[in-house]
């Protein structure tokens, strides 16, 4: 028997489904761009924090 609330309902569900895995994908690619920025840093941050050990211990010596 067709009853237009239950599709209704069914489409509704979809689209809650639909915007649940949009919002997921966007979270997964927000993180990607969080830890792709964190790996382009993190080389240049070591070497920064290396010459600011190097140069206090020069300055505590």
């Amino acid at each position: 028997m067709w009853v237009p609330g239950r599709i209704t309902f069914v489409r509704g569900f979809l689209s809650t489904q639909d915007n649940v895995t949009n919002l997921d994908w966007a979270f997964s690619s927000f993180h990607s761009h969080i830890k792709l920025l964190l790996h382009l840093f993190s080389v240049p941050l070591v070497l920064l924090l290396s010459q600011l050990m190097a140069f206090l211990a020069i300055i505590i010596i």
